[in-house]
């Protein structure tokens, strides 16, 4: 009967630790949605969430997320290209791949949906620490992508190969 009541304990005193790490997080998180955008700002327990489409796989990632990160409040994260935030700076490059000079370098490059850049001027330019591509690409692009960003010793990360990307804040 001891040993029943000391687990109980032990497994409240885990979901009480959980609970306090959740509330003081902030992360930046770049999920891998197949043809899709989904980016989320996780701010202790309040998630804010973009997209670029609304479906019953948004709605369920974000349940998923809710619910492992003890997320009590899902907001909408308005659509931008440039997040700025702390030590963050990810610029995101897609359909609309104008080019910017930006008053600050990025530090992180998101590539979606098989943005028409010419990305060794961009790593040129910026020196990101970090390109990310995410679901919304083509695998033939990720591997030039790739290629290149290793050519240039800039990490990379493919959420098709690795899964979602989490940036601590």
């Amino acid at each position: 009967m001891l040993s029943v009541f000391f687990g109980f304990l032990i497994l409240q005193l885990q979901e009480l630790h959980q609970d306090i790490g959740t509330q003081k997080e902030t992360a930046f998180w770049v999920f891998h949605q197949n043809r899709q955008v989904v980016l989320s700002l996780q701010k202790g327990q309040i998630a804010y969430f973009f997209s670029d489409a609304e479906n019953d796989q948004i709605a369920q990632l974000q349940e998923d997320f809710r619910r492992t990160q003890n997320i009590v409040e899902v907001r909408e994260l308005q659509q931008q290209n440039l997040h700025q935030m702390k030590t963050l700076g990810l610029l995101r490059i897609g359909k609309e791949n104008t080019w910017v000079a930006l008053p600050q370098k990025p530090t992180h490059l998101l590539l979606t949906h098989n943005a028409q850049i010419h990305l060794e001027r961009w790593l040129n330019y910026y020196e990101p620490e970090l390109v990310i591509a995410d679901g919304s690409n083509t695998t033939w692009q990720i591997a030039r992508w790739k290629k290149t960003c290793l050519a240039h010793g800039i990490a990379f990360h493919a959420t098709v190969e690795k899964g979602a990307y989490k940036i601590s804040l």
